[in-house]
């Protein structure tokens, strides 16, 4: 399986998303974001959504040992 973690600015990873292949895992963790910002109450909502995240992916394929 391959991972997707959302990382905001200071390099801690909120999110995360796991999928059979790229398009899946990346969709996945961007769900994953909008859901974590959502989650926050209604006066925090614009600060999270501004903050810069980078989706970037985890290591390597789980299936290739």
């Amino acid at each position: 399986m391959i991972k997707y973690n959302a990382i905001d600015d200071n390099n801690i990873p909120r999110v995360y998303g796991i999928g059979k292949n790229d398009y899946e895992a990346k969709r996945q963790c961007e769900l994953a974001l909008n859901e974590y910002i959502k989650s926050k109450p209604s006066k925090f909502r614009y600060y999270y959504s501004k903050i810069k995240y980078q989706i970037v992916k985890e290591g390597k394929d789980e299936n290739n040992n």
